[in-house]
């Protein structure tokens, strides 16, 4: 920075006290006075007219000596301003410090006095207030500097059209009744006064716009065309002015947004088509803009390909032809011809060949359309070829029946292979025509017929082998069997409690016949040819079966009935009684079987203590020792008996030594009679005793002389003994009990 010395002993003087004072504060550079120094600028930026009776600015001081740190003490603002522009009103000018850079304490508070004219020109006056040292903003370095405040200057009336303010700072130096632009700095901790020169030394206004300006005319950009869907073409403005507004026009509908002028070329963003015009308008009124831009659409050209063929449904082997026809292919489109994924044929707009069942065939075809193609290369349909093999005509023939009874009517259909939608038929049986021209043929045969049929088809395409011949169905009939059935029984004449077996035999039953087994009227059993249970004597089992032959007749029959004889089950069992018992010593004894159950011939066999004797006979007779005890084994022969072979009662033999009594010197004389026994002795009697035939004693009396009658009611009718004891002797009578 250049700096001006009243003279070198007043510089010598500084430099002295710059030493001086250089450890009081060693890290902050002070600037000494009373130098004058005119290392700053002062500038009005950012004017703008902002209403057609306003327009604001920005007051910037800029240190320009960044080496040396620049503390503003106190500063007043002088502007002459041209009178003209607020002819026939008043101006008043204001300030806005919300975003100035100057502390609270130096910031202005007073309001700008703009009521002093001097010829043409207004003065503009603004003071700030005076600060110690120390309380002073540091002014910034960097461009544009620190903003003091920001002013407002506002006429009561509108400015006049092309009308220029005209602003200027004055000097420092001005003297009333102007006003001074002054700044003052802190310099070593002194409050002194910088000069301040206008134009372009350091009070610059930067700007002065003129006011009320018409907008200047530019020309309208972005005639042309556009593919349809692609949005449009831009229009814009080969030109713009700060404060102009730009408005669109489609004709004369305006569009909206409008657009703020730059300063340079402007854009309305793509329009679609249109003839469209551009008006600009600020605080000087409204431009139209030069010329217009018009604006066409073309339709989209979408390429489209689709193919025939000149036939289909074809037989094997026949040549077919298939046609592009193309949209929007151009002079030359090309094509690619495909079947399924292969490539095939050539770049034509036909495609020739022998197709198989089945192919797929399609074609790319790429377009040279112009302008505005779109959807290119593109696939055409697709045209799937059916390729016909030979129509073998054929027939075959079932009947609904077979094997079946005389007289059964049936039913013998044809099914036709490629018949077509009206066959033709022929029936024969062997080779006699029979029947209808019809699929079905029905008729009562008989055994041995071969049934036939001749199809002639009607079927298109491609067919071959017609008329053709069926199968030939041999046909069964079986004469009709009458149905008949018998039962027999494993066994009769049977034991009570044995099982017995019936068995059904058909006749003409067929495959599996259906029993209903009866007892007398009663359902019994299962179906099956056998019924096993435990009859009753008397009991009548019939059987009704049901064929399932397909030819029988009489169906269902009833058997012939079988009456069971059964027999009832009996206990074999034997007793023996002896003919004298007690009896004196080698009196023959006769012992006598008496058998229940057995049979015709039962076989006997006598025992004696134990050991066999005698021989099979119903009787054994022996002389007996005393206290012999006899008894018999007897196997029966009967046919339903249990028990066998049986054990009798034992009977123990009583053998007294001594003589008969001699009935010449005493009378006996011993019956029965209604249900008693009588004995008379002439002589006493000291006992006498009465056994059964088994040898139990069943009545005994002692001391009897004369008639004694003895109670046998309770006794059975049987052969009992009388034994009569006297002193010397024993008398023994086998006596009727009646």
């Amino acid at each position: 920075m250049k700096k001006l010395f009243i003279n070198s002993i007043k510089a010598l003087t500084f430099i002295i006290l710059l030493f001086s004072i250089s450890n009081l504060n060693a890290e902050r550079k002070i600037r000494f006075a009373p130098l004058a120094i005119d290392g700053f600028t002062l500038n009005v930026q950012n004017m703008v007219q902002t209403a057609n009776n306003k327009f604001e600015f920005d007051a910037y001081l800029l240190d320009t000596d960044p080496s040396l740190s620049f503390e503003l003490a106190s500063m007043q603002f002088g502007f002459l301003i041209n009178s003209s522009i607020y002819t026939g009103g008043t101006l008043t000018v204001t300030i806005d410090n919300t975003n100035s850079g100057l502390n609270s304490l130096q910031k202005f508070t007073a309001i700008p006095n703009a009521t002093t004219t001097i010829g043409t020109q207004t003065v503009i006056k603004l003071v700030s207030g005076i600060l110690t040292t120390g309380q002073g903003t540091i002014i910034s370095s960097v461009a544009p500097g620190t903003l003091i405040t920001h002013f407002i200057v506002k006429s009561s009336v509108p400015f006049p059209a092309n009308a220029m303010p005209n602003l200027t700072f004055t000097t420092s130096a001005t003297m009333n009744p102007s006003y001074a632009t002054r700044v003052a700095e802190f310099i070593t901790n002194l409050s002194t006064q910088l000069d301040v020169n206008i134009g372009t030394t350091n009070a610059i206004v930067v700007g002065n716009p003129i006011l009320n300006t018409p907008p200047t005319s530019y020309a309208v950009t972005g005639s042309g065309s556009y593919c349809q869907g692609t949005g449009g073409l831009a229009v814009g403005l080969a030109g713009s002015e700060v404060g102009v507004t730009y408005t669109l026009y489609n004709g004369t509908i305006a569009l909206v947004p409008t657009v703020a002028g730059t300063g340079s070329a402007i854009t309305f963003g793509n329009q679609l088509a249109g003839t469209y015009t551009v008006s600009g308008t600020n605080f000087g009124g409204t431009q139209v803009m030069t010329g217009n831009a018009v604006i066409t659409e073309n339709p989209s050209l979408v390429a489209g390909v689709s193919i025939v063929s000149d036939q289909n449904n074809v037989c094997a082997g026949t040549a077919v032809t298939l046609s592009a026809t193309p949209t929007n292919g151009g002079a030359a489109p090309s094509y690619q011809w495909y079947n399924k994924t292969t490539a095939v044929g050539t770049n034509s707009s036909t495609y020739i060949y022998s197709p198989a069942n089945g192919d797929l065939i399609s074609v790319v075809m790429t377009s040279n359309a112009t302008p505005c193609l779109n959807g290119s290369p593109v696939t055409s349909n697709v045209v799937t070829m059916t390729v016909n093999p030979p129509l073998n005509a054929g027939v075959s023939i079932v009947s609904d029946q077979n094997n079946v009874c005389t007289g059964t009517t049936v039913t013998l259909t044809a099914t036709p292979t490629n018949g077509g939608a009206a066959p033709s038929y022929q029936w024969y049986n062997k080779t006699t025509a029979v029947g209808t021209n019809s699929p079905t043929y029905f008729y009562t045969p008989a055994n041995g017929d071969l049934i036939s049929v001749v199809m002639t088809s009607n079927a298109t395409p491609c067919l071959s082998g017609s008329p053709v011949t069926s199968n030939v169905v041999t046909m069964t009939v079986n004469a009709l069997t009458p149905a008949n059935v018998s039962v027999l029984a494993d066994a009769n004449n049977v034991c009570d409690g044995t099982t017995v077996v019936f068995t059904a035999t058909p006749i003409g039953g067929g495959a599996a016949p259906v029993y209903h087994w009866y007892n007398k009227t009663t359902a019994v059993g299962t179906n099956s040819s056998t019924y096993s249970y435990i009859p009753a004597n008397g009991d009548v089992i019939t059987v009704v079966m049901t064929s399932n032959s397909p030819c029988a007749s009489g169906s269902p029959v009833t058997s012939s009935p079988v009456m069971m004889l059964v027999n009832p089950v009996f206990v074999a069992s034997v007793s023996i009684s002896a003919s004298f018992n007690p009896v004196n010593t080698g009196t023959p004894v006769t012992f006598t079987a008496i058998p229940v159950g057995g049979g015709t011939a039962p076989v006997y066999q006598w025992y004696n203590n134990g050991t066999p004797v005698g021989s099979n006979l119903n009787t054994f007779t022996y002389s007996p020792n005393n206290g012999d005890i006899i008894s018999l084994i007897m196997t029966s022969n009967a046919t339903c008996v249990s028990g066998s072979p049986a054990s009798s009662n034992q009977i123990s033999m009583n053998v007294s030594v001594g003589t008969s009594i001699d009935q010449t010197k005493m009378s006996i004389d011993i019956y029965s009679r209604n249900k008693n026994i009588y004995v008379n002795c002439s002589q006493k009697a000291k006992q006498i005793y009465i056994y059964n035939t088994l040898g139990s004693m069943v009545m005994m009396e002692n001391n009897v002389t004369g008639l004694k009658e003895f109670y046998m009611n309770t006794n059975p009718n049987a052969y009992y003994f009388v034994r009569i004891v006297t002193d010397n002797n024993v008398y023994t009578q086998k006596v009727l009990l009646k």
